[in-house]
């Protein structure tokens, strides 16, 4: 699923660059957060361990990864990227349908111990997208054939994001994401979703004597805007099967609150509970609130 090669050179006793080429995330470098990021260890639900708004190509059937290059130039405070990636796992298409991302990443340290990380980035992708007219219909060449190596459509769909992320000595943690993307052009790889806020923060368990555990939560408002959201009120399936749609005059931001507890068994081996509410689920009043529970057991050797 996963395979790439990774090369350095270093220019001066400062900057380097790093070379990545093969298979890997997209995520795997733009959207970071490290204390949100990880689904094994954090948070579970895709809109807060990811920026919702981001679309970001990867094969569908490829466990999130596709095939590309990323080069980035970095010191001890900046980084930028630039990446270059295939839409999908059809290769034959790369040169119609494919990704270009740029992203600057800085990592001042403000006192001993105070740590940030910001992150903006910005993305287009090229050449498979149909589109949402005024109306809220799906505009594509043939529908039949969206996600498949002939997929007929050819607009292209851009967006950006931000991340903040702040660490204290105390073991609090703070993050905040934000995320927009073109609401004229349907979802090909990530969410049903145009625009995302979030914010939280972990604590770890030196307050309490438990050094190694983690309670994190976090809360993300996610919204479809624009010819996007016409079309679900109108009875567009998007990736989900919402059954004829949202329906006029029922859409609601969705708004996500995620809570977890990890805790440390050994130093290999940490047992995790997890709490979802979701309040206007799929973006429909007319669902109301889910709740959802989980338990994870993570082992590492």
């Amino acid at each position: 699923a996963k395979a790439f090669y990774e090369h350095s050179w270093l220019f001066t006793d400062q900057w380097h660059l790093v070379m990545d080429i093969g298979k890997f995330g997209v995520n795997d470098y733009f959207d970071l957060g490290k204390d949100v990021s990880d689904q094994t260890s954090q948070f579970l639900n895709q809109a807060i361990n990811n920026n919702g708004a981001f679309d970001y190509v990867q094969d569908l059937e490829g466990h999130g990864y596709t095939y590309g290059v990323r080069l980035g130039l970095g010191n001890e405070l900046t980084n930028l990227d630039a990446a270059f990636f295939s839409s999908d796992s059809y290769l034959q298409n790369i040169s119609q349908k494919n990704s270009v991302l740029l992203g600057l990443m800085l990592t001042p340290e403000w006192y001993p111990g105070i740590k940030s990380v910001y992150q903006v980035y910005g993305f287009s992708n090229f050449g498979e997208y149909a589109q949402f007219d005024s109306q809220g219909n799906l505009i594509s060449r043939d529908i039949s054939k969206i996600n498949t190596a002939d997929n007929a459509d050819d607009l292209s769909k851009t967006g950006f994001g931000v991340s903040i992320n702040h660490s204290f000595p105390t073991g609090i943690n703070l993050f905040a994401k934000y995320g927009r993307q073109d609401d004229s052009r349907d979802v090909r790889h990530y969410q049903d979703m145009d625009e995302s806020y979030l914010l939280g923060f972990d604590v770890h368990g030196q307050h309490w004597s438990r050094e190694d555990d983690v309670f994190g939560l976090a809360f993300e408002v996610g919204r479809l805007t624009g010819n996007h959201r016409l079309a679900h009120e109108k009875g567009y399936q998007g990736f989900f099967d919402r059954k004829g749609g949202i329906g006029k005059g029922n859409y609601a931001d969705e708004r996500v609150l995620e809570i977890y507890y990890k805790y440390s068994i050994t130093s290999y081996a940490h047992l995790s509970a997890d709490y979802q509410w979701i309040d206007n689920f799929y973006y429909s009043r007319l669902i109301n609130d889910v709740h959802f529970f989980a338990g994870r057991l993570n082992i590492s050797f």
